[in-house]
């Protein structure tokens, strides 16, 4: 049974002024009404077929949730062509107050078609669920719920956390505000933590859900306990109590200490710093397997952040240009690239490299004359593949016989 609490007519206006928007509530008489309970509150609207816009008014004591909208045609006229249509929108929404005593609901407010509309304030009279029987579980619900909990994930390693998740479903979940109480079983709280998390929430469908963080203090099965809540239900004016399943929580040991993964330098032997002749050593040793494109990726590697010009980056576009040429192409470009990149990586001046000028621009930037002596061969074979025709055994782009002197093998 309903009965309407308030009524807006609309009110007759001058001429050229549009008529106000009939608006009015409705709700449930079936009381006592409960702090905690959703409480089904009905807003009618009669407009054409434009869905009217509804403000819901807001007040400190009271959440006002919306739920459902429904549509139902009640006359329809036409002028020639023109179609009128009235039909009377009902929107739906759930009073949930927080505090016990008389309260005033505000006017819920339309609007459509350029009219507007309001309804008269609605009186509420929430209790107190009654003390008398009330289980420690209970959680502040009014109405039916269902509980549910899990773990994620389901298995950990000792020293680690899961999350624990206790969530509540139904109408009596809006009126849950406190937290339940999450038992771990016989054996599983030794050591163990648990630290609560802040709760989420869900106006529709009604759901509440309570996350802990837990810490097992042991390996093995951590259990946590089925957990018990309690609702009112205000038809019996009695409480009614709903259980989960129990939950395992699956826990591993670290993984053991393996010495072997330990290396031990001896004692006092001194670490050799790595320089530039180092590294351009391993580059040029590189060169008979990855190619003249991957000689530039490590100059880049090695000297990349040496000076502000950045002779690194140069590489790098060098090696994508030579990657794609032809073999007398290629020498041609390591040639090119090599005099640019000392060109940057040590201020050599630029043009065609030679053998003895790469040999000096080495030497001057590593202070190896082996090194040095490497690198002249290097222009030297590219000269070579260039210029002579022969490409020198075809591999490591037709010069790795004439520069066997420079990489092993």
């Amino acid at each position: 049974m309903a009965v309407v609490l308030a009524v807006a007519p609309g009110p007759s206006t001058a001429a050229g002024q549009a008529e106000g928007l009939p608006v009015r509530v409705e709700a449930s008489t079936r009381g006592p009404h409960y702090v905690g309970q959703a409480i089904p509150f009905r807003v009618l609207v009669t407009a054409g077929a434009t869905e009217p816009t509804v403000e819901a008014p807001t007040a400190p004591e009271l959440d006002v949730i919306p739920a459902t909208v429904e549509v139902r045609p009640v006359s329809a006229s036409s002028i020639g062509t023109i179609v009128q249509e009235t039909n009377l929108y009902r929107f739906t929404y759930f009073l949930v107050p927080r505090r016990a005593g008389p309260m005033l609901v505000p006017a819920f407010r339309a609007r459509a078609d350029g009219r507007s509309g309001a309804s008269g304030p609605t009186r509420l009279e929430p209790k107190l669920p009654p003390s008398e029987g009330r289980p420690s579980w209970f959680l502040g619900g009014i109405g039916p719920l269902e509980v549910g909990v899990v773990a994620r994930p389901g298995a950990t390693r000792l020293g680690e956390s899961a999350v624990v998740e206790v969530t509540l479903d139904g109408p009596g979940a809006l009126g849950s505000t406190n937290r339940p109480t999450l038992r771990l079983g016989d054996g599983s709280e030794d050591g163990a933590a648990v630290e609560p998390m802040p709760p989420r929430s869900s106006d529709s469908p009604p759901s509440r859900t309570f996350p802990f963080r837990v810490r097992p203090g042991s390996a093995g099965t951590t259990t946590i306990e089925p957990v018990l809540v309690s609702w009112f239900d205000p038809g019996s004016r009695s409480y009614r109590t709903v259980g989960s399943g129990g939950v395992s929580l699956r826990v591993e040991d670290p993984p053991g200490f393996d010495p072997s993964a330990i290396e031990v330098a001896s004692v006092g032997e001194e670490p050799r710093a790595r320089g530039p002749g180092d590294r351009l050593g391993a580059a040029l040793a590189a060169i008979g397997a990855a190619g003249s494109a991957g000689v530039l990726s490590v100059l880049a590697w090695g000297w990349g952040r040496r000076r502000r010009r950045s002779p690194g980056r140069f590489a790098r576009r060098q090696a994508a240009r030579i990657e794609a040429a032809d073999a007398p192409t290629r020498a041609g470009l390591v040639s090119e690239a090599l005099a640019g990149y000392l060109s940057r990586a040590i201020g050599h001046p630029g043009g065609e490299l030679t053998p003895p000028e790469a040999r000096g621009a080495i030497g001057l930037a590593t202070g190896d004359p082996g090194l040095a002596d490497r690198a002249a061969r290097l222009v030297e074979a590219c000269d070579t593949a260039r210029y002579s025709g022969r490409a020198g055994g075809g591999t490591a782009w037709g010069m790795r016989r004439g520069c066997s002197g420079i990489w092993p093998g």
